[in-house]
């Protein structure tokens, strides 16, 4: 999967929200899976499938985001495809100890296999995006653009066969 900085990856969708409303309002949090994933998958040859397919991975994204943002600034949810790939992404603001232990655990196990004894140290939500992401073959990626600045992004093959 190739990274956003110039890649061919164009935008497809972006929604910006904030922080403190989607905190405050669990309810519109399905609405924002299922909205990203109804863009998401609007072009596939199979919409109805691939979007719910792609509403798990985007599920874990936004529970993410709901459960680690601050309640100050936005939250950013961006989707990018090609003729092969496709990116969701969320970008916000979060305690600094929460972007760190984010963006290692992602690192890590992208890398290698998950082991048992390693999972029972990681938090249940982190967990889950990254027990799904391996079951569906989604590449994550995490990074901090600052200290309390975190963007995680979910790429996955656009045609071909998914889980």
């Amino acid at each position: 999967m190739r990274d956003l900085e110039g890649c061919k990856l164009k935008p497809m969708a972006a929604l910006e929200l904030d922080s403190g409303l989607l905190m405050a309002e669990w309810a519109l949090c399905d609405r924002v899976v299922e909205y990203l994933a109804q863009v998401a998958g609007q072009m596939h040859e199979d919409a109805a499938r691939y979007s719910n397919f792609l509403s798990l991975i985007v599920n874990e994204l936004v529970e993410l985001a709901f459960k680690t943002s601050s309640r100050e600034g936005t939250v950013k949810f961006e989707v990018h495809k090609d003729a092969e790939d496709l990116r969701i992404s969320v970008s916000y603001l979060c305690r600094e100890d929460d972007c760190q232990n984010i963006v290692r655990l992602v690192r890590q196990t992208s890398a290698e296999k998950l082991r048992p004894q390693a999972a029972s140290t990681i938090p249940e939500d982190e967990l889950r995006l990254v027990r799904l992401a391996k079951l569906f073959h989604v590449e994550l990626s995490a990074h901090a653009a600052a200290a309390d600045w975190i963007t995680i992004a979910s790429s996955l093959k656009w045609r071909g066969e998914f889980p």
